[in-house]
């Protein structure tokens, strides 16, 4: 529990205790425990407790002065009209470290079906950039072994054979050039 009055933050002896804290501390020297993630977060909040009416939540992280760890927290409150004008809001905080940390675990595996669904999407994409050249080779390649071929036909399927191999190896020159440029393919 803690309680927000004139500036001052209060929490209660026994939080106070367990994570090493000042019972009392005005709210801007409160900062030098709040992480730099997550400042502007806890100054929003502080804020928000002069302001009557709905509930407010903010998540911080908290530097614990004893071990030096930062952990999460979630302060909440909901500021009502007479504890506004008497100068103190009340509310709760807890820790949310394992919360966080499972956020942290669902971002990191949305990140990586996101980047799993860009590769499918890629190698998509490039299959029937690739089948069309890779057929007109095969295609020609057949033609070729037939004895009955001019010198013409034997002409002109020796240059679809050249023109889709040339086709074939310009994509995959990009695609490398891509995955060296970008780190990615």
């Amino acid at each position: 529990m803690w309680t927000l009055k004139d500036g001052v933050i209060i929490f209660t002896h026994e939080f106070a205790s367990k994570h090493g804290i000042p019972d009392e501390m005005p709210a801007d020297q409160f900062n030098q425990y709040i992480g730099e993630d997550s400042r502007d977060a806890f100054d929003a909040l502080i804020m928000a407790a002069s302001e009557p009416g709905k509930l407010k939540k903010g998540r911080f992280s908290f530097r614990d002065p004893n071990t030096g760890e930062y952990h999460w927290w979630e302060a909440s409150f909901t500021p009502d009209k007479d504890s506004v004008q008497k100068g103190y809001t009340r509310g709760i905080v807890i820790n949310v470290d394992e919360a966080k940390a499972a956020e942290d675990e669902i971002t990191k595996a949305l990140d990586k079906v996101n980047e799993v669904q860009a590769k499918e999407n890629f190698i998509a994409s490039i299959s029937d950039d690739i089948r069309r050249p890779l057929d007109a080779v095969i295609d020609s390649s057949r033609h070729i072994s037939d004895d009955a071929l001019t010198s013409e036909e034997l002409h002109r399927h020796t240059e679809a054979i050249m023109k889709g191999t040339s086709d074939i190896l310009s994509m995959i020159d990009d695609i490398v050039m891509n995955k060296d440029g970008e780190g990615k393919a």
